[in-house]
């Protein structure tokens, strides 16, 4: 993958959590929101691993802050 992909993977979650945390409606119950939250956090950190071993230069801190965290 190239630094190109990696960007637009970390757009896409970026643009997906603001999603949630901005244009949840109001029925939205906190608890779906939390799981979603959970589930985000858990296919990143997935993400970042996979990336990291398909490239060992993959920098994991700049794509957190890339997707948000």
């Amino acid at each position: 993958m190239t630094r190109k992909d990696y960007e637009m993977i970390a757009k896409a979650i970026s643009e997906t959590r603001e999603f949630y945390e901005k244009g949840i409606p109001e029925n939205y119950m906190v608890s779906q929101v939390l799981q979603n939250a959970s589930t985000c956090a858990r296919l990143i950190a997935n993400l970042s691993n996979k990336m990291r071993i398909d490239n060992p230069r993959f920098d994991v801190d700049k794509f957190l802050k890339a997707c948000g965290f």
